[in-house]
């Protein structure tokens, strides 16, 4: 049995391996109700990160399924539900197109549509050197750059850099024609004090 120093202190008055088992098994495999939910709340909420694999989340979600089932709170009718619902936006079109199938999905034949949908999108990328897979998916949207201050999003007629740019040198000029309009009213003052 390898367990963390860090843990140790919770089975050295054990003198048997069944007590460590047992005093461990109490400590992080509660039965209590609010661990119960706690671990259906975290299971049933789970939500698959884009950049996360179909296999590290079915692992993740299997995880969560054996600590249910080991503090008396097993699942079983819920996991192909929450499995597919649980599926980024990516997987969509075959998460839709399983739920229009038979009504006796398994969980097994779901599990390996989406690592095969998954080794879709990998080799589609591969192949085209970007992303997509899927048939039904919509192409990706191109970048606009803008012309002015090379930023990705907008175009340079719509540029904020351009505007300020612009608006400081209007600011330049309009001070420029202000200094000079107030140095002829200057000359014109002069001149009449001359008499000129």
């Amino acid at each position: 049995m390898a367990v963390s120093p860090s843990q140790l202190y919770l089975i050295t008055c054990c003198h048997s391996p069944k007590k460590a088992w047992d005093a461990l098994q109490s400590h992080f495999e509660r039965d209590t109700l609010a661990n119960k939910l706690l671990l259906k709340k975290k299971y049933f909420r789970m939500e698959m990160k884009e950049t996360t694999s179909v296999e590290k989340h079915l692992k993740e979600m299997k995880e969560l399924t054996d600590q249910l089932a080991a503090v008396g709170a097993p699942i079983e009718e819920d996991q192909v539900v929450t499995l597919l619902g649980s599926m980024p936006k990516k997987f969509s079109t075959l998460v839709t197109a399983l739920e229009a199938g038979d009504d006796a999905l398994s969980l097994s034949y779901i599990q390996q549509a989406l690592v095969h949908e998954e080794n879709k999108f990998s080799w589609s990328t591969v192949l085209t050197g970007g992303p997509g897979g899927s048939a039904l998916l919509a192409k990706q949207p191109r970048l606009i750059r803008c012309f002015g201050c090379e930023e990705v999003g907008h175009i340079r007629r719509y540029c904020s850099q351009k505007k300020v740019a612009h608006n400081a040198s209007t600011a330049r000029e309009n001070m420029v024609v202000k200094e000079r309009e107030h140095s002829q009213h200057l000359w014109s003052f002069l001149l009449e004090l001359c008499g000129l």
